[in-house]
């Protein structure tokens, strides 16, 4: 994996699940309660997990809800991989990471890789360099990312 950062440095990174929305929807619309609360939990599960590996590296967390998380500290980009490969892992959804130094540029950054497909992470600080390869795909050789031309 490419790591854009010689030595960890400060950053802000906001974490935040793509389409989480969209699953939320399709098990309420099939009267899917059950899996629906299920999902909840891993979601919430998943997050503070996430905000334990931020606290235990000596970051910390700004706020954790939902289905994001906005964490501070010196972080290598890598790093922050690990945290898109969790989350896929125990959630079955991607999720996107934008990093910058200001809030600013993390948001901006965030919706870039949100825009991008979802599963990236986007270094503001890094200009148009996707960090990582859509997570999904990299779990699922089965998928496609978005804009790649399909193997014939």
């Amino acid at each position: 994996m490419l790591d854009v950062q010689p030595e960890a440095s400060r950053l802000y990174g906001l974490l935040d699940g793509d389409r989480i929305t969209s699953v939320i929807e399709k098990y309420l619309i099939r009267g899917e309660i059950e899996k629906v609360s299920r999902f909840s939990k891993q979601l919430t599960s998943t997050l503070e997990e996430i905000k334990q590996k931020v606290i235990e590296q000596g970051g910390k967390v700004e706020y954790c809800a939902g289905d994001n998380i906005l964490f501070s500290g010196k972080f290598r980009v890598s790093w922050c991989e690990g945290l898109l490969k969790l989350f896929y892992a125990q959630t079955g959804c991607t999720a996107s990471i934008g990093i910058g130094d200001t809030s600013a540029e993390f948001y901006l950054a965030l919706k870039l890789a949100k825009s991008e497909g979802g599963g990236r992470i986007i270094d503001y600080r890094q200009p148009f360099t996707v960090i990582d390869k859509n997570i999904e795909s990299e779990q699922r050789p089965d998928l496609t990312p978005i804009g790649t031309p399909a193997a014939d």
